[in-house]
């Protein structure tokens, strides 16, 4: 159940006993805890949060910085961050994504692979380091955004339902404790506790769709449609999508095979077939994400598109209409009654 009173805007700090409350439904075993550290208010809001939740539970607490080197500032900012983060005690590390220089003075936007880049690098340096749980500092606003940009790209379900505020990705537990909350109380929880924190410069750039959603959600408000009514739409759909999710588990097991490490799949037609497209849709996706490697799902487009030629594949007269395909890094390729896919380069 949304909580309204949370998700107004208020200038109340989030307390100890109200975020121990929020971290309660993840049921954590408490070890090594890393956290996403931008320097905005966002992630240090969180990061006070939780640099004292687990100092009270003794866990030990590392901050993750990336220096994405786009700007020619990045490197200097990570520093600033890095001794914000040292006089609030908490043990932290700079990652640099090198690639991203090449990202300098481009006029297309280029934040899908700077974020992809990001997680690739947390995800390393958790795995090197044997930490399970990743923590980063969404907020109520964010939903909100995330949704609003989804609605304008035509996402169906799985879009629509929102941001996760747990999730597991390559094998890394990604957290999102703050996902009740407005940016309002984080700014509020910054002051109380008197952490300073950087104003990103893409902030105000209309270069960028967030910024642009944010104005257009002002326009949407005076009309009705305010935040609040927009968290509703988002908490429906999420239960619709559990509910394919469950269909969708129950599906695969008549119909997929895996190899050993999961690096093939075999899809079984016949049984495939049978079964309503948005199911069909969302195997294929959950197949092609596992079989990439990648950490997030193909265009749903793409998706439809590939599942609209299986279903026009009769084996036994028009296996001619299908060549091979490739889709997300992997190859599809029909063998017989099954398609097999793999990845592009096996």
């Amino acid at each position: 159940m949304l909580k309204e009173d949370k998700l107004k805007d208020s200038n109340s700090p989030i307390m100890d006993d109200e975020f121990d409350l929020s971290m309660r439904k993840f049921n954590l075993n408490y070890s090594n805890f890393s956290i996403a550290v931008s320097g905005g208010a966002d992630s240090m809001a969180l990061s006070i949060l939780l640099s004292r939740y687990s100092k009270f539970n003794s866990i030990n607490l590392h901050a993750l910085i990336i220096d994405h080197q786009i700007r020619e500032e990045s490197s200097k900012e990570a520093v600033i961050v890095s001794k914000k983060l040292n006089q609030m005690n908490i043990n932290n590390n700079i990652l640099v994504w090198n690639d991203g220089i090449k990202y300098r003075n481009l006029n297309k936007s280029y934040q899908n692979e700077a974020r992809e880049a990001r997680l690739m690098l947390m995800s390393k340096w958790c795995k090197d380091n044997n930490v399970e749980n990743l923590f980063m500092g969404h907020h109520a606003d964010d939903q909100v955004e995330t949704f609003i940009y989804r609605l304008i790209r035509g996402s169906g379900v799985y879009g629509l339902s929102g941001i996760s505020d747990d999730i597991y990705i390559n094998d890394l537990r990604i957290i999102r404790p703050l996902l009740a909350y407005p940016k309002s109380r984080l700014l509020a929880t910054c002051k109380y506790f008197d952490v300073s924190f950087v104003d990103d410069p893409s902030n105000g750039s209309e270069k960028f769709s967030r910024v642009r959603i944010r104005k257009l959600l002002d326009e949407f408000e005076k009309e009705g449609l305010n935040k609040l009514r927009i968290h509703k739409t988002i908490t429906h759909i999420h239960r619709a999508k559990l509910a394919i999710d469950d269909i969708v588990c129950n599906a695969t097991n008549e119909f997929l095979f895996y190899n050993n490490n999961k690096s093939v799949a075999k899809i079984g037609l016949s049984k495939f077939l049978n079964y309503p497209d948005e199911i069909g849709i969302r195997a294929l996706s959950k197949i092609l994400t596992t079989i990439s490697g990648k950490s997030y799902p193909p265009r749903f487009n793409s998706l439809e598109q590939i599942h609209s030629l299986i279903k026009k594949v009769n084996v036994s007269e028009n296996g001619h209409i299908w060549h091979n395909r490739t889709l997300h890094g992997c190859k599809l390729i029909l063998q017989g009654e099954y398609i097999i896919i793999s990845k592009e380069n096996f």
